[in-house]
C-alpha cells in the first residue's frame, strides 16, 4: 500500500469514526433532552391494574385534600409547609395525569389538550391571564 492509499484509508476511517461519534453525541443529547423534559409520569403499573376511573378520581381527591392541608399549615405560619404544599401540588398533577391516562389520554393527547387550554386561557380576560 502506498502512502496515498494509506492516507485515504486513514481519512476514511477517521471520517467514519467522527460520524459515529457525532451520532452517539446526538443520541446522548436526545436522551438527555428527554430526561430534562420532565413531564408527569402516570401511575399505571401493576398496582393499578384493577383500578377503575373512580379509584383514580378518589386519588385526585385525596391529593387535593393533602395540598389544602399544607396550604392551611402555611397560613398558620409553618414555614416548611410551603415546600410540602408544592410537593402535594405535584402529587395532585400526577394523580390527575394518571386518571387521564386510565381514561385513554396518552401523553400526546394530554399535550394537545394542554395546548388547547393554554390557547383558551391566553385569549380570555383580554389576554391578562399570562405575563
Amino acid at each position: 500500500m502506498d502512502y496515498k492509499e494509506w492516507f485515504d484509508k486513514l481519512c476514511e476511517t477517521h471520517e467514519r469514526e467522527m460520524k459515529q461519534a457525532e451520532l452517539r453525541g446526538y443520541a446522548r443529547g436526545y436522551r438527555q433532552g428527554l430526561e430534562s423534559d420532565v413531564v408527569p409520569k402516570p401511575c399505571n403499573g401493576p398496582k393499578y391494574d384493577d383500578w377503575r376511573l373512580g379509584d383514580f378520581v378518589m386519588q385526585i381527591t385525596q391529593e387535593f385534600c393533602e395540598m389544602v392541608d399544607e396550604y392551611k399549615a402555611f397560613r398558620r405560619g409553618d414555614a416548611g409547609a410551603i415546600d410540602r404544599f408544592a410537593y402535594e401540588c405535584t402529587d395532585l398533577i400526577t394523580a390527575t395525569v394518571s386518571a387521564m391516562e386510565h381514561a385513554g389520554y396518552d401523553i400526546d393527547e394530554r399535550r394537545r389538550l394542554q395546548e388547547k387550554v393554554n390557547r383558551s386561557n391566553a385569549e380570555r380576560d383580554g389576554g391578562r391571564r399570562f405575563k
